[in-house]
């Protein structure tokens, strides 16, 4: 179940990043006015809303993943320490299970934190549109308003923006769970 969750969540994550980076390209490579500015704020806009729907879907699924990649990793952990040493199969076992609750938690949130990143990015380039074409830039500064209203982010169930820093608080927490267990 988390492995089929982790891997579509990962996906939708890395296909609005690739989307988000080809407006980017888009945008940047606009030199001559043609409407063109109104065709790719309408792809940001979709693009943006596809982002809010899955957060919305998916933003508890995110958390109950890295929730139970955390749990797993100190219960690995713990058994490691105290219980391993009695068996190498179980030895062996508890290390292939860390190995998986690490990559669970490492592709949820890299995949989501790099998405993260790109978000702002496109959403600057799309910004620079009146410095682009000065003889429209109150019909684009209009458009802009009403269309860029609200900013788009990933969360774990809605409460905490998913970033790159998490991976390292989560992973410093239970190494130093490990070492004060020690």
């Amino acid at each position: 179940m988390l492995s089929s969750l982790t891997g579509y969540y990962s996906f939708l994550c890395i296909r609005l990043k690739m989307q988000f980076e080809e407006l980017t390209k888009q945008v940047n490579s606009v030199v001559t006015f043609n409407k063109n500015y109104d065709y790719l704020l309408g792809i940001y806009k979709k693009i943006n809303n596809e982002m809010s729907f899955l957060d919305k879907c998916f933003s508890y699924s995110a958390f109950v993943v890295v929730l139970s990649s955390m749990v797993g990793l100190f219960q690995t952990g713990y058994s490691l320490i105290f219980f391993a040493r009695e068996n190498i199969f179980r030895y062996a076992y508890l290390c292939v299970s860390g190995t998986i609750y690490l990559c669970f938690l490492v592709i949820v949130i890299v995949a989501a934190s790099e998405t993260a990143r790109s978000t702002p990015v496109a959403r600057d380039a799309i910004l620079s549109f009146p410095g682009k074409f000065p003889s429209r830039y109150k019909e684009i500064k209009f458009l802009l308003k009403t269309n860029l209203n609200r900013k788009s982010r990933l969360t774990l169930w809605e409460t905490y923006a998913i970033k790159r820093s998490l991976l390292v608080t989560a992973l410093g927490r239970n190494f130093n769970c490990y070492i004060w267990q020690d």
